[in-house]
């Protein structure tokens, strides 16, 4: 609706056109007033109107005959059916609206503002932003036994009008959302003046967080080691700052204005706009339009500034008890001192030196001689030279070769097995699979001479057997001076 108000008597030039829209009131003062016309022309189809109509299309049962049903019960089945439609459709509009305020709203966060403070401040902006929506899918009890047992065309007609009233409140109420966020500054309002002029306003949000101060703190707090209780340091960090909601609103006058739709291929959208457009239900696209001409006035004013004053404290560092140990003389003189790294360094070169210990022999045994090893491989070689003396002659001096030799060995092997002077017990030795498999292989094929030896009455095989024998037990004794670590 249009009401023109002179503002004096010469008003040809000077008169104000005030715009009605939905019980809002918009000025623009023109240099000529335009002329009332004899007869309003026709209203044309209300973008609600229209809506209703493409919801209406779109559900089962009001595009069906009342021939087409087949009793009552198929009646109330796709009239629930359609009630069910109308409530996901109410749940795409409610997320809608959400991307809507989210659209609006640019955050911004200032260097060591926390995620967890500016998510706060993020929701207390989209709460401020947001409402109740007032969409809902409410048939008031219409549907129920007495109904159901009237005849078919009665029911028909009764869910027939129940489900266009059902349609009409919901798009009624999808207005009413836009209003309410209109009055929340979320949304803006479109006039057209004419066929290619029109002014339309909308609504920047800003969310701004910084901080404004920063202090440190120190504590002294009991924490347990090692089954002792000691003080140990906390540093406390404390953050204090603000976050800033402004709202600015932007007007802008066009001229040679035209509007599209916004999935118009020719249309250039920035990403948050397209965002928007994706989010749109299916059913609600076609109501989008994209309005664009030549600006020949902006206006922008700030509405709203609103600060909230926010403190956070956490713990930033938490240094464990240590130790600081120091050398002294004569009780007052500080000769060195040394910290908490020093003193775990060296119990871990106190703990690799033992495992080293553990695994390898001295430097001196690592690199003299093993005479042990060459008596005890001398002793086996006299025990089978006299074995076979006895079997060949059976002289006496082969049986107390047999007898005395090994007995000389003994002592050395069994200190040898059982590890002295730096060796490892071979018990407790874990030796590399090459070693083992070789003196396993070496120890075999000296079995193997032997009895050969002892059957063909040869000791020249028994010789033989002696370096297998030699080689097996150099291969155990190399293991041992280099750990044999499996």
């Amino acid at each position: 609706m249009v009401n023109t108000a002179p503002h004096s008597h010469d008003s040809e030039t000077t008169r104000e056109l005030n715009i009605n829209l939905r019980g809002r009131t918009y000025p623009l003062t023109c240099r000529r007033a335009l002329s009332s016309p004899n007869a309003p022309p026709p209203e044309p189809d209300s973008p609600t109107r229209s809506l209703s109509k493409r919801i209406l299309s779109m559900l089962s049962f009001p595009t069906r005959h009342p021939d087409t049903f087949r009793g009552s019960s198929e009646i109330v089945r796709a009239y629930c059916s359609d009630m069910v439609l109308l409530e996901t459709m109410a749940t795409q509009w409610r997320r809608f609206l959400k991307q809507v305020r989210k659209a609006n709203l640019t955050a911004v966060a200032g260097q060591n503002v926390s995620k967890r403070q500016q998510q706060q401040a993020l929701d207390q902006a989209l709460q401020v932003m947001g409402h109740e929506s007032a969409v809902m899918v409410d048939d008031r009890g219409v549907l129920n036994g007495d109904l159901v047992e009237q005849p078919p065309v009665h029911v028909y007609q009764t869910l027939q009008e129940t489900i266009r009233t059902v349609v009409s409140s919901f798009v009624e109420a999808m207005q009413q959302d836009l209003d309410q966020l209109s009055d929340l500054r979320v949304v803006g309002l479109l006039e057209w003046f004419g066929d290619r002029t029109c002014r339309f306003h909308f609504y920047e949000h800003q969310l701004t967080s910084v901080v404004d101060g920063r202090s440190t703190e120190r504590q002294q707090v009991p924490m347990s080691r090692n089954g002792k209780t000691r003080l140990g340091t906390e540093v406390i960090e404390e953050l204090t700052g603000r976050h800033v909601h402004s709202v600015t609103r932007k007007t802008e006058l066009l001229i040679e204005a035209k509007s599209c739709a916004a999935d118009h291929p020719d249309l250039v959208l920035p990403r948050v706009a397209r965002e928007c457009i994706r989010q749109c239900p299916t059913w609600l696209r076609p109501e989008l339009q994209v309005v664009e001409g030549e600006k020949i006035r902006e206006d922008w004013m700030e509405l709203i500034r609103v600060e909230h004053h926010w403190q956070e404290r956490f713990c930033k560092q938490r240094i464990q008890p240590h130790f600081d140990p120091a050398l002294t003389i004569f009780g007052h003189y500080v000769l060195m001192g040394w910290d908490e790294r020093a003193h775990q360094g060296e119990i871990q070169n106190r703990v690799r030196r033992s495992s080293d210990q553990l695994w390898q022999p001295t430097s001196s045994a690592a690199t003299a001689p093993d005479h042990r090893l060459i008596a005890m491989v001398a002793g086996i070689a006299a025990a089978l030279f006299g074995m076979f003396m006895l079997r060949s002659a059976g002289k006496l001096s082969g049986a107390m070769a047999v007898v005395l030799l090994p007995l000389t060995c003994l002592p050395t092997t069994y200190r040898y097995l059982s590890g002295g002077s730096g060796m490892i017990p071979l018990a407790q030795l874990k030796v590399r699979p090459i070693y083992l498999t070789g003196s396993v292989i070496l120890t075999v094929m000296a079995i193997g001479f032997l009895m050969a030896a002892w059957s063909l009455h040869k000791p020249v095989l028994a010789i033989v057997a002696l370096v297998p024998i030699g080689g097996a037990a150099t291969m155990i004794h190399k293991a041992r001076r280099i750990g044999g670590a499996a």
